[in-house]
């Protein structure tokens, strides 16, 4: 909202523009992030700590714990770089976007394999299609 009610006041220099855009890129992230661990914290809750070591779903719970967890990362790192004005950045964001992508292409495989292929629109599922923006960002020059 903040970053929205900047660019309508269009009262703000180039470094305070892009710092909001960075913050709305990783906050964006993190709550993707939030969305896909909190689950698994919720299985763990009820089912305890062989979530991890039971199956396919230890598959996905590692898919959300690590590929999200890069992302954040990823995306952090970016709006670092970006902040300094290095041209990093853009391959850092890419690299966020990938792991986005790449996290929900595993779910979806991990959801038909585990037989819970129908709850599968639940989750932002379209969002399989940021690993091809992420890697077509990384390939560029």
């Amino acid at each position: 909202m903040i970053l929205g009610l900047k660019i309508y006041r269009g009262k703000q220099n180039k470094k305070g523009f892009l710092k909001w855009i960075g913050f709305a890129f990783v906050g964006y992230i993190v709550a993707l992030w939030s969305n896909s661990v909190f689950r698994w914290f919720d299985m763990i809750s009820t089912d305890g700590l062989s979530v991890f070591f039971t199956g396919i779903r230890a598959i996905g719970s590692l898919n959300a714990f690590i590929v999200m967890s890069l992302a954040v990362l990823f995306g952090v790192l970016g709006v670092h770089y970006l902040l300094d004005k290095q041209k990093t950045a853009i391959k850092w964001f890419g690299l966020a976007l990938t792991m986005i992508g790449l996290h929900y292409l595993i779910y979806l495989i991990y959801s038909y394999f585990g037989g819970m292929i129908n709850f599968v629109l639940i989750v932002e599922i379209w969002a399989i299609s940021l690993l091809g923006l992420g890697v077509s960002i990384i390939r560029k020059k």
